[in-house]
């Protein structure tokens, strides 16, 4: 059984090595992004790295441990 809000991102879902893309129209979304992927990592002994494209607007998140 599960508690709480389901997750957005779904970064869990990563493997070490896999990546994700995200759409992140604002500079806002760049922070907000980040900062989930931070918790997240935090929260369940993962790290995760954060790489925006500044002209597709993406935001590319990968699992490196």
């Amino acid at each position: 059984m599960t508690f709480g809000r389901p997750s957005t991102y779904r970064l869990l879902d990563l493997e070490v090595g896999e990546a994700r893309d995200f759409e992140a129209p604002t500079t806002a979304d760049v922070t907000r992004i980040a900062r989930n992927a931070s918790q997240t990592g935090i929260r369940h002994d993962r790290y995760f790295r954060c790489k925006t494209n500044k002209q597709t607007r993406i935001t590319t998140v990968t699992r490196i441990r």
